[in-house]
């Protein structure tokens, strides 16, 4: 947190025999992802990158079977804590250590942890970066033929299949969902189906939903979410009007200020417009 103190530690890294040995004995993911990042800042040269990649061997080998996620028992029953890098960072530095290296050792691990990520792919921290993900591994140009990418991004989009079937916040599904309208030519039927089907369930069982909701401004970028989410999916203007109905009605019963007329019928005449508009399309 010192900035003289980090200046001043920062100094020994200079010494590459130092930094390669840090850099051997990394137990810590997130540890390993900053040391690197270090190291490529401070030496950018292709020499350099692939002997300080080579280094980070020992620590690629823990990557396929450190958690991502620390459960922690509490009084009233146990919490998460994020830990280490996310499955898809994990992924993306494993890449970054294969194009630096050409080691396939790299690419075989980031192979393993595609098929079973640890832990599963979670919404808030793979989420829409496991669609772009995906997607630059099916893409052919984005990592510089990195072996087998096809294959993985196969299996991270299994993965991300199971993510969209389990439950998530709102505003995680709206980023998911805004990755796979950017990236959907190089998506699959498979992980469409999921994606929509998400929606559906968002927005048919919204009455759940806003049931943690209890601020004014959470039940507004809801609203939004859901007109923003239907629109993609086609869902019907009755079927979005019965969902927004369900939201003014939680709203009303926590005394929050309801919805004004004014803004219903602007809701309704914008959601008649996008049925209008699919429809003629």
């Amino acid at each position: 947190m010192n900035p003289s103190l980090r200046d001043y530690l920062t100094g020994y890294l200079e010494d590459e025999t130092l930094l390669l040995e840090i850099a051997r004995g990394a137990r810590q993911t997130d540890w390993a992802q900053a040391v690197w990042r270090f190291g490529a800042r401070r030496s950018p040269s292709d020499t350099s990158q692939s002997k300080l990649g080579v280094a980070f061997i020992d620590a690629a080998e823990r990557f396929a079977t450190e958690p991502t996620w620390t459960v922690v028992r509490g009084h009233y029953g146990p919490t998460r804590h994020a830990r280490g890098l996310s499955n898809t960072d994990r992924i993306w530095l494993l890449i970054h250590w294969w194009l630096a290296t050409e080691n396939t050792r790299f690419s075989d691990i980031a192979l393993v942890l595609a098929r079973s990520p640890v832990d599963g792919l979670g919404s808030w921290r793979d989420g829409d970066e496991a669609i772009e993900l995906i997607a630059k591994l099916r893409d052919g140009d984005s990592f510089g033929g990195v072996p087998r990418a096809v294959e993985m991004a196969d299996y991270l989009e299994t993965a991300a299949i199971s993510m969209l079937e389990s439950p998530m916040p709102p505003d995680e599904l709206e980023k998911i969902s805004d990755a796979v309208d950017e990236w959907r030519h190089l998506l699959t039927d498979r992980l469409f189906r999921a994606h929509d089907d998400a929606i559906r369930n968002e927005i048919e069982n919204v009455g759940s939903v806003v049931e943690d909701m209890d601020s004014e401004s959470t039940f507004n970028e809801h609203i939004d979410t859901v007109r923003k989410l239907s629109k993609r999916v086609n869902m019907s203007s009755q079927v979005v009007s019965i969902a927004l109905k369900k939201v003014e009605e939680r709203i009303v019963k926590l005394g929050k200020k309801p919805m004004s007329p004014v803004h219903r019928r602007l809701v309704a005449a914008s959601h008649r417009k996008a049925t209008y508009s699919t429809t003629r399309h």
